[in-house]
């Protein structure tokens, strides 16, 4: 996956590179499940998933960091059902979109996904450990 900085509209913006400094943009990583990070930005259409982040990299405290590039090594298994939204701002922090009760949405196969992308489904307890066998942990 390659960051991209999106207008409310989903036009590009050139202005600058994602992750940018003192900018929402790019792709957020947490160090651990137990991030308050995960409060803010999961939800419905949150897989839980191991990567491994390259480009630019911005760490922001102990929370977790902002990519410019990620790779997806391994899903873990939801332990409720996952919901995919049909419209991709329905599942931004852009204020017109935040109710997303009102999103259309369609259930997720897991297992499909991760065939998908190529990655192990694992369970949740193990993922700490099959992202390891692909990189270590950034910080802490």
């Amino acid at each position: 996956m390659v960051a991209r900085h999106l207008t409310e509209k989903g036009a590009v913006r050139s202005d600058h590179a994602a992750p940018g400094k003192g900018c929402e943009c790019g792709i957020y990583a947490v160090h651990n499940v137990s991030s308050s990070w995960l409060e803010r930005l999961s939800g419905r259409a949150t897989i839980t998933g191991a990567v491994r982040l390259s480009g630019t990299v911005r760490r922001h405290r102990d929370e977790g960091v902002r990519a410019a590039v990620a790779e997806i090594v391994a899903l873990a298994r939801p332990a409720q059902p996952l919901w995919a939204f049909s419209d991709y701002r329905a599942y931004t922090h852009f204020p017109l979109y935040q109710d997303h009760r009102r999103a259309q949405t369609s259930p997720v196969d897991a297992e499909r996904l991760a065939e998908r992308y190529g990655v192990p489904l694992v369970d949740l307890r193990h993922l700490t450990m099959v992202a390891l066998e692909h990189g270590n942990l950034l910080w802490p």
